[in-house]
């Protein structure tokens, strides 16, 4: 049997270690734990379990993918290059030029029929125009509500109030600024993705195509939800200016996928 792992990168200056944890399989989840690791087969002599008539096709019908969603960080500006806090800041002649470098392979991976979706703020619209997308704004997208720290220097707020700031970058429920915490960030974010996870004909055969440009702190939100790992794991995840990931939604829920091109 083999098993899967997760990786995060740390990110803010800190390294935590979480002692790891073990849990054993219920009897009934034995089956199909083997059938998605090893692949049960039809007449397979060395399958770890006799097949089940009509096994494959329920695990076929389960595994489906009804939604396939690209989130993608918007390019970055010259604000968060100087160390500040956002505050709806347009993207300059660099960022609008590396967006513009990364259109090619990122609309190589986007669906021709994809519906396109970008938060409101001027620098994530601005990203998918120069990405080539016709996207429509949803405020749902919006970045994470930094309070009255918006616009604000991390080095003036390092000397100014230390404990604060070292309270939101390790607390996730943390929101000293008066604004959103990240764990309110991924209440915001799972609501999202469960509209979105209700939206199509989950009885077509098609699969609906999704990309949204957004914010770094909300694709780190989206990871967390599609994980259902605990809030406090975001400060390992590190999303570059311009990244992208994938979700894909099923009858399992939402999954995290290694971004395609």
């Amino acid at each position: 049997m083999r098993s899967s792992g997760l990786a995060f990168g740390v990110c803010c200056r800190l390294q935590w270690r979480d002692r790891a944890g073990f849990h054993r399989l219920p009897c009934f989840a034995v089956r199909l734990f083997y059938a998605l690791n090893s692949g049960t087969r039809q007449g397979k002599a060395d399958a770890p379990f006799p097949p089940t008539p009509g096994f494959g096709a329920a695990l076929q019908e389960m595994n489906r993918v009804d939604i396939r969603l690209l989130l993608i960080s918007h390019a970055s500006t010259a604000a968060q290059r100087a160390g500040r806090f956002p505050a709806d800041d347009p993207l300059d002649a660099r960022a609008i030029a590396e967006a513009r470098t990364h259109a090619t392979n990122t609309r190589l991976a986007i669906a021709e029929s994809a519906s396109a979706y970008v938060s409101p703020a001027v620098c994530a619209r601005e990203t998918a125009a120069a990405l080539g997308l016709a996207a429509s704004v949803d405020v749902a997208l919006a970045d994470m509500n930094y309070g009255h720290w918006r616009g604000r220097r991390l080095a003036d707020l390092e000397a100014e109030a230390p404990q604060d700031l070292a309270a939101w970058i390790r607390d996730p429920d943390a929101s000293p600024h008066g604004g959103e915490s990240f764990s309110q960030l991924v209440k915001r974010v799972g609501e999202w993705l469960v509209a979105l996870g209700g939206t199509p004909d989950l009885a077509s055969a098609d699969m609906c195509n999704v990309v949204a440009v957004t914010h770094a702190p909300l694709l780190r939100a989206a990871i967390v939800y599609a994980l259902g790992a605990s809030t406090a794991v975001f400060s390992r995840i590190e999303i570059a200016p311009l990244s992208m990931i994938e979700l894909r939604h099923s009858s399992r829920g939402w999954t995290w996928w290694p971004a395609t091109h």
